[in-house]
């Protein structure tokens, strides 16, 4: 099974190759790969000026990411799978906070309340805060009210 890298770097090939060698018009070839005119510019640019090899995805610049994929995966399911007390916390709510001393104490990774919120963003999730609810509750009261 190809990667997504050695997808992306086919689909270059695809596309380049359709409009060179096959003599395909840049509309179509727009439509039907589904990318912009200015990219699919881009990559003749490319290719012209260094052939296929440089139509290869490079390695991206930046700082590498602190998490790892694996990381990312414990952490979804410490939070989806349990909670806080599971991990010797003394309260039942994931907090911010609560999750940055989880990651910090489990992973040995020290993120800012902000990269923690940003984190659980990615992974589709959101600290919530407590219903406030009295378990003494008639719900036949709260119908009839």
């Amino acid at each position: 099974m190809a990667t997504i890298k050695e997808q992306r770097d086919q689909k270059r090939k695809d596309v380049v190759e359709a409009i060179v060698i096959r003599h395909e018009p840049v509309h179509l070839v727009k439509r039907i790969y589904n990318i912009p005119e200015r990219t699919i510019f881009n990559w003749l640019s490319l290719y012209r000026s260094g052939g296929w090899d440089a139509l290869k995805e490079q390695a991206r610049s930046g700082r590498p990411r602190k998490i790892s994929a694996g990381d990312m995966q414990w952490i979804y399911n410490a939070v989806t799978m349990g909670n806080p007390m599971n991990y010797q916390f003394d309260f039942c709510l994931w907090t911010l906070n609560a999750m940055r001393a989880l990651i910090q104490k489990e992973l040995d990774i020290k993120l800012s309340k902000s990269s923690v919120s940003r984190l659980l963003g990615h992974l589709g999730l959101s600290p919530q805060r407590p219903i406030y609810k009295s378990y003494k509750q008639d719900p036949k009261k709260i119908k009839q009210y």
